[in-house]
């Protein structure tokens, strides 16, 4: 016999087409039949081989942009991470903040981060909420007057639960509350006032708010007061902003928020 059948193999592999010797003593084929047997064996293991370099590459590449897309990934939660933070810590809690009341009444995941890093923020530097009557009392008719079924009940529901969760930690007090809930309570007008009496007391205020039209009208109402008074720091900070940047601050620093907006417990008072 001319070639061992590993001989054959080995060489159509590494050299394609050969001219292979047509021998009437081969064990298993014929003179005729042996040459283009062997070429085809040698086709289908160059194949194999090419087939597996492939998906090796295929594997590898996939796997080097999964990790190059989990460090950026990385950087860019990091990156808002420290955008929250600086907005809390400069922006925020170093005035007198107000959060308007569409806010504690959405229910939307973001939102339920928002308050768990406000609450986080707030222990940490020991500060307090404020909330007016007007708005608590606003608050309260939307759960009154709401029928059963009502989406405005349930997300009235969910806000009178989160004033009560931050009141119950000392994190927040009610100024100009009464007995009862006054029914022509309107809480726009009187934020936007509290705000700007703030201003021309010297106190720099923020405002955490979705109302687009009452973020325009709160600015320049604000920014008149800064002319008149001379300069005072404030923020109109729009809420679905820092909901969307919120999630990222709560898994870098661990803190644990409802996803589901059923609001945190809490222990009793």
């Amino acid at each position: 016999m001319v070639d061992s059948w590993g001989g054959w193999v080995w060489r159509a592999a590494n050299a394609g087409a050969v001219e292979f010797p047509a021998t009437a003593d081969d064990p298993v084929l014929g003179a005729a039949e042996a040459p283009f047997v062997y070429i085809s064996i040698g086709v289908a293991a160059a194949a194999v081989v090419m087939l597996a370099g492939a998906w090796a590459w295929r594997y590898y590449s996939q796997r080097r942009t999964r990790k190059r897309r989990a460090v950026e990934g990385l950087k860019h939660a990091r990156a808002h991470t420290t955008e929250v933070e600086r907005v809390f810590r400069e922006w925020l809690l170093p005035t007198i903040l107000i959060i308007d009341s569409n806010i504690w009444m959405n229910e939307e995941p973001g939102y339920e981060a928002f308050f768990a890093v406000l609450m986080a923020e707030l222990r940490r530097g020991k500060r307090h909420l404020l909330l007016y009557g007007p708005q608590f009392d606003e608050i309260a008719n939307i759960l009154r007057e709401s029928g059963p079924q009502d989406e405005r009940r349930r997300q009235a529901s969910l806000a009178i639960k989160r004033i009560e969760s931050f009141q119950k930690h000392r994190l927040l007090r009610i100024e100009a509350i009464e007995a009862g809930a006054r029914e022509d309570a309107h809480a726009d007008v009187f934020i936007v006032d509290i705000l700007r009496s703030h201003i021309e007391r010297g106190n720099p205020v923020s405002f955490v708010t979705d109302d687009q039209e009452l973020r325009v009208r709160t600015r320049e109402l604000l920014q008149q007061a800064v002319d008149r008074h001379g300069p005072v720091t404030y923020s109109i900070v729009e809420g679905d902003w820092l909901a969307e940047l919120c999630p990222y601050y709560c898994r870098e620093h661990g803190v644990r928020y409802d996803e589901k907006s059923t609001w945190i417990k809490t222990a009793p008072a």
